[in-house]
C-alpha cells in the first residue's frame, strides 16, 4: 500500500473544505503579503503570521490562506475575540 505525504491530504482537505465554504468569503479579516513564504492575517488587535514552505501548497495560498481566515473569523465570533495576540502558523 503506497502512502501518501501528509501535505497531500491537506491539500484534498483544503480543496474541498473552502469550495464549500466559497459563498461565506471571510469580509472582516485583512491579509498581508510579508514575503514570498510568509502571509499576516490581522483579525481584530491579533495578528496571525502563516509560514508556508510546502510547494504544492504554495500554489493554492489562496484557498489556504481563505481557510485560515475563515477559521480566524469563526474563532473570533465564538470568543467575541481572537483569544491570542500573535500566532505563527508553520504549514511544512
Amino acid at each position: 500500500m503506497k502512502r501518501l505525504p501528509v501535505s497531500h491530504y491537506l491539500f484534498v482537505w483544503l480543496f474541498f473544505s473552502t469550495t464549500l465554504l466559497a459563498d461565506n468569503r471571510v469580509t472582516n479579516v485583512s491579509l498581508t503579503h510579508l514575503d514570498e513564504n510568509t502571509f499576516r492575517v490581522t483579525i481584530g488587535d491579533s495578528q496571525l503570521d502563516v509560514l508556508i514552505r510546502d510547494k504544492v501548497l504554495l500554489g493554492k495560498k489562496d484557498r489556504l490562506l481563505d481557510w485560515v481566515g475563515y477559521s480566524a473569523q469563526a474563532v473570533h465570533h465564538y470568543y467575541g475575540r481572537f483569544p491570542v495576540d500573535k500566532l505563527l502558523v508553520k504549514v511544512q
